[in-house]
């Protein structure tokens, strides 16, 4: 599977808990205006094991955590993602909003880093306010 993310950071591989869009205009939005990069990945599907939202609030609830939004118990509250791993999955799936919260859009957690494969990276100039307005 092709997905996206978006950084103003250049590396060759991703680390710690990567999200990803299957849509690059949902990753872009992440970049605030700035320069950055866009990471297209390629991800095997055949390897994932994937938690929706509905049993990563489960697992949470039976945990003693809630919180408005999904992925603020997967960053936040490392004893879900520890639960998640031992009940073998590695991603969480989950509808999120982007960082102006005016557009929903599919998102995609590793919790193991080394299933995203770096097919391609895309240079992005910042993007003046102006820009912004069209």
């Amino acid at each position: 599977m092709t997905m996206y993310h978006a950084s103003i950071y250049r590396f060759d591989e991703f680390a710690k808990l990567p999200c990803f869009t299957d849509e690059p205009d949902a990753a872009l939005p992440y970049l605030n205006g700035h320069a950055g990069y866009l990471y297209t990945v390629e991800i095997d599907e055949d390897a994932l094991v994937v938690a929706g939202e509905r049993t990563v609030r489960r697992i949470a609830a039976g945990l003693g955590l809630d919180a408005e939004c999904v992925w603020e118990l997967l960053e936040d509250e490392p004893e879900v993602r520890e639960a998640l791993k031992k009940r073998g999955y590695n991603a969480a799936e989950y509808t999120d909003l982007g960082p102006d919260n005016r557009y929903e859009h599919y998102t995609l957690m590793l919790l193991d880093p080394s299933l995203a494969r770096i097919v391609a990276v895309d240079e992005v100039r910042e993007q003046d306010e102006e820009e912004d307005e069209e």
